[in-house]
């Protein structure tokens, strides 16, 4: 561990808008925990791994200013049709990884099947991101993300805010599609990186 943890520690707060108190509440912890830590507490390995997930980067880079490693995304489904995204198993001799390196949560993949998102994405390609979840989903207005609804709904769609507390509208990406309202998001991963087929 360095020297400068709580310097990045500090960085990572302010890009993301949190105060040491929101932060501490955040990751579970009483809400002078981050206050303390600042001042010179050491953590707990497993206090500080809630508090680096709510700020999506991992330990080893705010101990020791580790850049994120490049690491294998399990393709977990297909887009298919009205940019609806469906789990799928691949075939084991395709493979169903992808290798990159993605900042933040659980990275995740789907594959785009067809024209189902033209002319946003095209045919095969690989969509990667990392989840974002519960009241975190609210830094990723404007973004095309993959998204999981608390109904169980699967998409690819820009997310926005919606009316009520809580809920997002998420507007399609193909011209003249309807957007769907007023829907309670579970996770969504901002497309962070589109792996495209080399053929």
């Amino acid at each position: 561990m360095d020297d400068l943890w709580r310097e990045r520690l500090v960085r990572r707060m302010k890009e993301l808008g949190f105060s040491a108190k929101t932060l501490s509440l955040a990751a579970g912890h009483g809400e002078t925990f981050i206050r303390d830590l600042l001042a010179g507490s050491d953590p707990s390995v497993e206090k500080l791994s809630r508090v680096v997930e709510v700020l999506g980067v991992t330990i080893g880079y705010i101990l020791d200013g580790e850049a994120p490693t490049f690491q294998k995304v399990h393709v977990i489904g297909q887009v298919e049709t009205a940019e609806s995204w469906a789990p799928f198993e691949p075939d084991p001799d395709q493979g169903g990884d992808v290798e990159i390196r993605v900042d933040g949560g659980e990275a995740i993949a789907v594959e785009v099947q067809g024209d189902a998102m033209s002319p946003a994405y095209r045919d095969k390609d690989i969509l990667i991101g990392a989840k974002s979840i519960g009241r975190y989903v609210d830094n990723l207005i404007g973004l095309d993300c993959i998204v999981m609804t608390e109904d169980g709904r699967r998409y690819v769609k820009i997310l926005q805010k919606g009316v009520a507390r809580g809920t997002f509208n998420l507007r399609s990406l193909k011209p003249g599609k309807d957007d769907i309202v007023g829907v309670k998001v579970v996770w969504a991963a901002p497309i962070a990186w589109i792996k495209r087929p080399s053929h």
